[in-house]
């Protein structure tokens, strides 16, 4: 398993996590977050209204600042 597959699963359980807020807002977790680097990857949450509770679990998941 690639880090980028790895990633993006990480990335999907958060999403069915909050399967509720997704649905409500029509989004998809990819379209909150962007996923940077070649070798390290690191994910930075670029949706500015996505719920705090959301995006702290996803910093805290990929230790974003």
């Amino acid at each position: 398993m690639s880090e980028f597959q790895f990633v993006l699963g990480h990335l999907r359980s958060i999403e069915q996590k909050h399967h509720d807020y997704f649905v409500q807002a029509k989004l998809h977790i990819m379209d909150c977050v962007s996923i940077k680097g070649e070798k390290t990857l690191s994910v930075h949450v670029i949706n500015p209204d996505i719920p705090f509770d959301i995006r702290q679990e996803i910093e805290a998941l990929f230790w974003v600042e």
